[in-house]
């Protein structure tokens, strides 16, 4: 049976070649998602930079067109804009419903 460190190395090796191979891009900026930086956390004892997007934002929809790769960065960007869009909406219906009652 191989050893925990042998299956990370193979596991290293694996993504390394289909990232090469497939030059994966970040759905949010469109720079190249880089094997090295998740090569490095591969073990789990950090968190790496990449994640998983789901595009129509249903965590359950995990269809392969719905999953895209991104910069763990640029996703947490683009879901504060959204929460920041949704508190403005938010606030915008609350004001209208002041205005309504006080005219």
């Amino acid at each position: 049976m191989a050893s925990q460190s042998a299956k990370y190395e193979r596991a290293k090796q694996m993504i390394k070649y289909f990232v090469e191979k497939n030059e994966p891009r970040c759905f949010f900026c469109g720079d190249k998602l880089d094997w090295k930086v998740f090569y490095r956390n591969l073990s789990g004892e950090k968190m790496d930079d990449w994640t998983e997007h789901h595009i129509n934002h249903n965590h359950y929809d995990n269809r392969p067109e719905n999953r895209i790769m991104a910069h763990r960065g640029c996703h947490r960007k683009h879901h504060r804009i959204d929460d920041m869009k949704a508190i403005r909406e938010e606030q915008a219906k609350v004001l209208k419903d002041i205005q309504e009652r006080y005219k």
